[in-house]
């Protein structure tokens, strides 16, 4: 049986995201809901790395799918600097799989692998949760 522990620091107000921890499989699951800014981005990574399950190099599986995600090319950069000088905490060889709901969505992230590319951290884009978390138990 896989256990999942909800983060009590991700319970905010807004409720636009939650994070889960599959202790069994070393795999966090981020999920967001509503109109999502770069703050709830950082917000809710800040909260993945402070999860008492967390563990350095922890792939990732982002569900976006049910979010409208207001993040520009320019916060897209920031976030990729911000996650790069918490690269101690989080690591830098993990694979991330994100389930996108439209098109605007995967180019986001098509442009957030560019800032990537120079680092062992893999990703993954898909449109169904059972082919993101394929690829994530797939052997790396």
């Amino acid at each position: 049986m896989t256990h999942l522990r909800k983060s009590e620091a991700l319970a905010n107000t807004a409720e636009k995201y939650f994070v889960e921890i599959d202790s069994t499989n070393s795999l966090a699951h981020l999920v967001y809901f509503g109109s999502i800014t770069l703050k709830d981005v950082v917000g809710s990574f800040s909260a993945l790395i402070r999860h008492p399950d967390f563990v350095h190099n922890m792939d990732a599986c982002y569900d976006l799918s049910q979010a409208i995600v207001e993040i520009d090319l320019n916060e897209t950069e920031i976030f990729s600097h911000f996650v790069e000088g918490l690269r101690d905490r989080r690591g830098a060889n993990y694979r991330i799989a994100f389930i996108c709901g439209d098109e605007m969505t995967k180019m986001l992230v098509d442009f957030y692998r560019l800032f990537l590319a120079r680092t062992d951290i893999e990703l993954f884009n898909t449109d169904t949760k059972s082919s993101a978390m394929d690829w994530l138990c797939e052997p790396a």
